[in-house]
């Protein structure tokens, strides 16, 4: 049910933002940077939960299990959270990017930008994902290469590129 609303969703967003770029530009950028700044208020906060857990989970901090618990909780719903968040404002980066400047080359360069932010910010979801749900602390040797591996992209990798790509298109805009 959750998936339907963000494929609808995903869909009105990008109706919207094609019908409001034609009537009122100024709108959708207003729209476009606010956006921008709940997305990373979303990532700040994400990464208030996750860091703590991350060092709690490889033994650098002490925190109680069933505080644990709960922060793997709310990293969780606001991972799932962000997702949505993310499709529903994707649509307005992309048809600005698109459609804002007055060259080609600068369309493509910023229509692939916008691209490449979608797929650092679904990697990052992946890469959560990817992690087992309830990682124990006391991981068999095999299984903590691979789910460290995934720590590293989850944790620093992918949140950094994806904000830094984030941040340099609203850059962009934001400059003319």
């Amino acid at each position: 049910m959750f998936a339907l609303f963000e494929v609808v969703g995903f869909c009105a967003a990008f109706v919207y933002a094609i019908v409001t770029w034609r009537r009122d530009r100024e709108r959708i950028l207003r729209i476009l940077f606010w956006g921008g700044r709940i997305v990373f208020l979303w990532v700040s906060v994400a990464a208030a939960v996750g860091v703590p857990l991350f060092l709690y989970r490889f033994r650098h901090l002490q925190l109680g299990p069933a505080l644990a618990s709960t922060l793997a909780q709310v990293h969780h719903y606001l991972g799932h959270l962000f997702i949505t968040a993310f499709v529903l404002f994707w649509p307005l980066l992309f048809v600005t990017s698109v459609a804002r400047p007055e060259t080609a080359p600068r369309k493509v360069l910023l229509g692939g930008a916008a691209i490449v932010s979608l797929l650092l910010f679904l990697f990052l979801s992946f890469t959560g994902y990817a992690l087992p749900p309830q990682m124990p602390r006391e991981l068999p040797r095999a299984e903590a290469a691979h789910a460290l591996r995934f720590v590293i992209l989850h944790v620093v990798l992918a949140p950094v590129f994806a904000v830094t790509t984030l941040a340099l298109i609203l850059w962009r805009h934001a400059r003319r």
